[in-house]
């Protein structure tokens, strides 16, 4: 398999409380398949890389590490966005030989980013990624995900939660909630199973003037579980998307927000941090290696 030819890579420092931020490069399908391999920085890690559809087409994808030793990479949240989507990679297998996949209806053509979150262990290992699309296709009802906002968390108290049973198949739940001040913050949604009634968690991200940060699994069925605890959150107005799926039978899943004054705030990245991330988005669609070569990123 031919590898794609990077079009730009330069870091990008997203302020995600210590978390290396990297722009891995543009995947080139233009054969119908490709991969990429990354070995993260050691701790916290966001990985982004991009591909272009010229056309309708569905999609298989598996992101893949193998353990030995102190190499250890953990997946958080993979996921997909662009004209169509967002849509979350699951989890398929655990360590030693962690594996996330997909396979997705038809996707509109355009520009798509891959988001990769984890976290990787001191003895740096690497994890590859390959994507495979087909032209053609047509887009299913899950593809076609339903979008609710459940509204405003009041944490004014100091703490708050809320409800949420979504409508079966894939789902983006959005919530809010203000920080008045800088702020530490925990979070933990749950799901039980019951019979019929079962909620996947996908991926859950919060973002605002601080982050993007993401809840870890933390418990799988029949009692699920995401948990986040972070650094101190620039105070500001801050946005948590849920992303999963919900059964035929129509589960239930609940979150509980806690907050806490003070802390000390992350670093936050240069203004022209963001320019860079523009000019490298911009760049990819001019930019193409004739000559295939593999994406490494060292460390």
């Amino acid at each position: 398999m031919k590898l794609a030819g990077i079009a730009l890579a330069a870091g990008v420092a997203l302020g995600s409380f210590g978390a290396s931020a990297a722009f891995i490069g543009s995947i080139d399908l233009t054969t119908g398949s490709n991969g990429f391999v990354s070995t993260p920085t050691p701790g916290a890690f966001v990985d982004t890389a991009t591909f272009l559809l010229t056309t309708q087409s569905t999609l298989a994808g598996i992101l893949a590490s193998a353990v030995s030793g102190a190499q250890d990479v953990d997946f958080t949240s993979i996921v997909l966005a662009g004209p169509s989507g967002p849509v979350s990679f699951a989890m398929a297998g655990a360590d030693p030989f962690e594996t996330w996949t997909i396979s997705t209806g038809a996707l509109s053509a355009g520009l798509y980013t891959l988001a990769v979150t984890g976290t990787n262990s001191a003895g740096g290992g690497t994890y590859v990624g390959n994507i495979a699309v087909t032209a053609g296709g047509v887009a299913p009802v899950s593809l076609i995900t339903p979008f609710a906002n459940l509204g405003s968390i009041d944490l004014s108290s100091g703490s708050g939660g809320f409800v949420s049973t979504p409508t079966p198949g894939a789902f983006v739940d959005t919530v809010t909630f203000l920080l008045t001040t800088q702020s530490t913050l925990a979070g933990i949604l749950a799901s039980a199973v019951s019979g019929a009634q079962d909620v996947d968690l996908m991926s859950i991200i919060l973002t605002g003037p601080s982050g993007p940060v993401s809840f870890a699994m933390a418990g799988a069925d029949p009692f699920e579980t995401w948990t986040i605890s972070t650094g101190a959150l620039s105070a500001g107005l801050y946005t948590l998307a849920v992303t999963g799926t919900n059964s035929a039978g129509g589960g239930t899943y609940v979150g509980n927000i806690a907050v806490t004054a003070g802390g000390v705030a992350p670093p936050l990245p240069e203004p022209g941090t963001y320019a860079l991330m523009l000019a490298a988005l911009g760049a990819m669609h001019f930019v193409m290696r004739r000559r295939k070569a593999p994406i490494r990123r060292r460390v």
